[in-house]
This record gives structure tokens, sequence and C-alpha cells, in this order.
């Protein structure tokens, strides 16, 4: 299959919790935090400092910005957003769409999922070549059968057995443009000419991703 290239989009997630839950954990937070970031605050501060040392002496460079920005807020911040976009802890999967099964599970309501598992995802996203910043997904395959629910389940596309599907990899690439266009733009605007695209395929696996990663060099160097 042909690798699928995109511009990324914006995304977003909720999170909800009883009044009483969250005036207890206001509390809780009110009592240990002090305590714990006065403990910590030293590694923190040493942290921050390092960090900002490492940001203010890389190159000035369209390439060493590059470089930069995918060590310090690329890599990281599409790491946490694509964690974030898990169907759920327990099946850590982008789901583009699911099947219903012939016999439907036996009364139990179950489905078929589709889509890219997140599970064994690296840290390491995104592959610099020149002013090219690619993110680099592997297909999306099986992923197994459940119940579908949970805050994701509404926004799951369901076919019925036998139903032309739509291409898998254009609506992770919609979910993808939905989850993370401000970063793209960020990079586009801050260094001039790069482009930030994302790969889908044809590697069928993370593992293959990386053996790709490591024929082809992840990163282009600074200069």
């Amino acid at each position: 299959m042909r690798a699928m290239e995109t511009t990324i989009d914006r995304g977003s997630r909720r999170w909800r919790a009883s009044g009483l839950i969250a005036l207890a954990a206001i509390v809780v937070a009110g009592l240990v935090a002090p305590g714990y970031f006065h403990w910590k605050a030293p590694e923190i501060r040493a942290r921050r400092l390092s960090t900002e040392a490492e940001v203010a002496g890389a190159p000035t460079s369209p390439a060493g910005r590059i470089a930069a920005w995918t060590r310090f807020g690329g890599d990281p911040q599409i790491h946490n957003r694509l964690q974030a976009m898990r169907f759920s802890a327990e099946q850590p999967w982008l789901v583009t769409h699911a099947l219903r099964t012939p016999d439907g599970d036996a009364g139990r309501g179950e489905v078929e999922f589709h889509g890219i598992d997140l599970g064994d995802m690296p840290r390491e996203l995104v592959v610099v070549q020149g002013f090219e910043v690619r993110l680099v997904l592997p297909e999306p395959r099986v992923l197994g059968r459940g119940p579908l629910r949970g805050d994701h389940a509404g926004f799951v596309p369901v076919y019925e057995p036998g139903a032309a599907v739509p291409d898998p990899r254009a609506r992770a690439r919609e979910i993808l443009l939905w989850a993370l266009e401000d970063l793209g733009r960020a990079l586009e605007r801050d260094v001039p000419g790069a482009r930030f695209t994302i790969e889908i395929g044809p590697h069928a696996s993370w593992s293959a991703v990386r053996e790709s990663r490591a024929e082809t060099g992840a990163r282009a160097p600074a200069r």
C-alpha cells in the first residue's frame, strides 16, 4: 500500500468528575501538593534550567531549529496526544472503524475493531529529512473484538458485515488532522520552509517502523 501524507490537525479531549470527587481531589491536592513540590523543587528546577540551556544553545540555522523543535516539542507532544486518543486503557488503539460480527457474538453486542495499535508506540515518532518532518505510523489492521462503549465509542463508524468500508488510512488521517494541526502549523510558522507531514504505512508494525528508521536515518544532522 502506498504511504499517505498530510498536514496535521488539532485535537482536544474532555474529562469529567462529580462535584464531590472533584472537591475531594482539590482538598487532597491542597494538603499534599505543597509538600511534594517543596521536596521535588530542586530536581524540577534543575531539569527546567537544563532544558532551557539546551534550547538556548541549539543552532539557530533552520536545520538546528527543526532538530530542537523535534526533541523538545514535536516528539513529546505528539506522543502525549496520541496516548490521549487511545480507545481505552485496556484497548490502547487508534480506532478507525468497527465491523459488526455476523452472529453478534452470541448477543454480547461486540464488534471487530480496526485501526492502529498504540500499545507499543515508541517515544520517537518523527523522522527528519531535510526540511520535512514526518510523523510515521504503521498500517491500520484488525485489532480485536469487544463491546463498543466508553467515551470514544460515539466517534467510531460501525459497518455491517460485507459492507464496503472506506480506506482506513484515510480515516486515520482524518483523526490525526483533527488532533494535531496546531503542532504542524507552529513548526511551519517558526521555521520557514519546514513541512510537517504524516505517513501511514506501508509498515505493518511499530517494529517495522523502527527498522525503517534505523535504515534511513531518523534525524538530519543539525547544522
